[in-house]
């Protein structure tokens, strides 16, 4: 399924992913030099852990990969509904989607809100009545930035459940596909070329994979390897654009 740029404001920039979901080591300070290529927008070189995918093609576009960042931690999520399937909370298994990002950094990414009014970023969850078929949409995310900084400001993410969904599709491919989506949420703008990994753009829609060693050093590296707060908007900020990536069934 190849990415489409069309039917939106001209303002607003839109991506498709596909998906069924599928630093070198930081030091005691959390984090890390070398490096030999571009830079990312916080100034530390992309390949900074090694080996990731921030200067790959994205796959599904044949665009280059891009970064964006947030000025802390964690992201303060705000659930629109908390509906139950197959005896699970689907917000629940959304944050242990999300928190797989908080294992490999050391703090914690995500933290959920009661009201969106405090939110960074809200989540809906909308259920149609009929299975995905390929190429149907799994999950979207969008997010509004800078476009002279590449920071974020806030975001948007849509996860989709379905009548007869299983619980293996629930409790693992549902966890996965948000797993996929904070990913867009919180630093990745383009898609991995590699199978294995969470931000590739193919995948299952019942099995749940953990993050790969390319997941973790790209997270790392657009972050510089430190995950604390930082001075918001390092230039004046007169336009804000919003990207959004949509996730498919493969």
């Amino acid at each position: 399924m190849k990415l489409r740029w069309t039917h939106f404001l001209p303002i607003v920039v839109f991506a498709a992913s596909l998906i069924g979901i599928s630093c070198a080591g930081a030091g005691g300070d959390g984090t890390i030099g070398g490096g030999t290529t571009g830079d990312g927008p916080l100034g530390c070189p992309l390949d900074a852990f090694s080996p990731n995918y921030l200067e790959e093609v994205d796959p599904s576009t044949g665009d280059l990969n891009g970064v964006h960042w947030w000025d802390h931690f964690p992201i303060r999520v705000f659930f629109a509904s908390h509906p139950n399937l197959q005896g699970l909370n689907l917000s629940d298994v959304a944050m242990a989607g999300f928190n797989a990002w908080s294992e490999v950094s050391g703090i914690t990414m995500a933290t959920e809100v009661g009201s969106e009014s405090q939110a960074d970023l809200v989540v809906t969850f909308e259920n149609i009545q009929n299975e995905p078929g390929s190429g149907d949409v799994l999950g979207q995310t969008s997010w509004t930035y800078s476009p002279s900084t590449f920071e974020t400001f806030s975001a948007e993410m849509t996860l989709r459940t379905w009548t007869g969904m299983t619980a293996d599709e629930v409790a693992n491919g549902f966890r996965r596909t948000a797993q996929h989506e904070f990913g867009h949420a919180i630093f990745l703008s383009g898609h991995s070329p590699f199978s294995q990994d969470t931000m590739y753009p193919f995948g299952p829609t019942s099995v749940y994979t953990a993050l790969t060693e390319r997941d973790k050093n790209s997270l790392a590296s657009a972050y510089c390897g430190s995950f604390g707060n930082r001075v918001r908007s390092r230039a004046p900020v007169e336009v804000v654009l919003t990207r959004t990536m949509s996730s498919y069934k493969k």
